[in-house]
C-alpha cells in the first residue's frame, strides 16, 4: 500500500504527457495554405489527369490527412487514395504516407521550408501504362502561387527509367 501511495505522489508531482509535438510555426503556416478542397490537374508530356483532393487537419498543428479521387495519369483508370502528413520531431521533417487503389503506395518527406515553397522527395509503387506495379522515386517541389493555387513539380524514375517532368496544379474549389 505504501508503494502505491508513493507512486501516486510521484504522478502528482511529475505529470505525464502523451501529446504529439507540434510542427514549427513556419511549417504549420506553409501547410495551412494547402488545407481545403482542390481540383488537381496533372500534366506530363501529352498526358493529362484530373482529380479532386481534400486536405484537412487531422490534429491541428500536428498532422494533415488527405483524400484523392480521380483519374490515374498512367493507367487512365479511376482511382482513389488517402494519406497523412505528420511532424517527426527527431528528424525535424514532415513525413508523408499514402496508399491507394491500383497498387499505389508512397512515403515521402517534406523539408527545406521557405515562405511559400518546400521540397519533398517521395518513393513508392504505382501502376505503369500497362497496369504493372513498379517502383518509383521522384523529387518534388511544392510552390504556393496564391491562396487559391499551388503546384507540385516533380522529376524522377519509374521502373528504373528516367521520367519527364510532371506538374500538378491545384486550384481551390469554391
Amino acid at each position: 500500500m505504501h508503494k502505491f501511495l508513493a507512486f501516486l505522489a510521484v504522478v502528482a508531482v511529475f505529470p505525464f504527457s502523451a501529446t504529439a509535438q507540434e510542427m514549427p510555426k513556419h511549417v504549420q503556416e506553409n501547410l495551412e495554405k494547402i488545407v481545403g478542397t482542390w481540383q488537381m490537374k496533372t500534366e506530363k508530356d501529352q498526358d493529362v489527369s484530373t482529380a479532386e483532393v481534400v486536405i484537412e487537419w487531422a490534429v491541428k498543428g500536428v498532422a494533415l490527412r488527405f483524400n484523392w479521387q480521380g483519374t490515374d495519369l498512367h493507367t487512365k483508370e479511376s482511382g482513389l487514395s488517402t494519406g497523412i502528413l505528420g511532424w517527426d520531431p527527431v528528424k525535424k521533417v514532415v513525413l508523408e504516407y499514402e496508399i491507394g487503389t491500383q497498387g499505389y503506395t508512397s512515403q515521402g518527406t517534406h523539408h527545406s521550408f521557405r515562405e511559400n515553397s518546400w521540397t519533398s522527395p517521395i518513393r513508392g509503387t504505382n501502376a505503369d501504362e500497362q497496369g504493372n506495379i513498379v517502383w518509383f522515386e521522384h523529387h518534388r517541389t511544392i510552390e504556393i502561387k496564391s491562396p487559391d493555387e499551388w503546384t507540385v513539380t516533380g522529376t524522377g524514375i519509374m521502373d528504373g527509367k528516367p521520367q519527364s517532368k510532371m506538374v500538378s496544379t491545384f486550384t481551390r474549389k469554391k
